[in-house]
């Protein structure tokens, strides 16, 4: 994981996907987005002890769709985190509001998933997306 609150780390991360996006000929470039349960927590834990996990995801996602955008091409990520997914119910009231944030109006999202689930668990990820108006593939496993 990157150390979102190091000015280094994100500059090293900005140079990298700027020289990908200038390499990679494609339309749509993957941004990630996927199993990023500690940001907020240890090193990146606010200085008032406060959790930002959240805001921290955001703002390093909005600067890393921006760049993609520059670039003239579509950022997709990873769906499970600003889904809450796979997270114990004291972890996901703090991430719900991810979802919310204007920034994947401008992403595709990769709804995945890998779990045993009923199809009525499937077509409730599709129509959580779908009713906020998100673009979204949907890949299972």
């Amino acid at each position: 994981m990157i150390n979102v609150i190091d000015s280094k780390a994100r500059e090293f991360v900005h140079n990298l996907l700027e020289e990908v996006l200038n390499f990679f000929p494609g339309k749509y470039v993957h941004i990630d987005g996927d199993e990023v349960w500690a940001l907020g927590e240890g090193i990146s834990l606010d200085v008032a002890r406060e959790f930002r996990g959240p805001q921290l995801y955001e703002e390093h996602y909005r600067e890393l769709i921006g760049i993609v955008k520059s670039k003239g091409k579509i950022p997709m990520i990873w769906g499970n985190t600003i889904m809450s997914a796979y997270m114990r119910e004291d972890e996901a009231r703090y991430r719900r509001k991810l979802i919310e944030s204007s920034i994947w109006r401008d992403t595709v999202i990769v709804n995945w998933d890998y779990g045993v689930n009923p199809k009525n668990y499937f077509v409730e990820k599709i129509r959580i997306l779908s009713t906020r108006g998100l673009k979204q593939v949907v890949a299972l496993a």
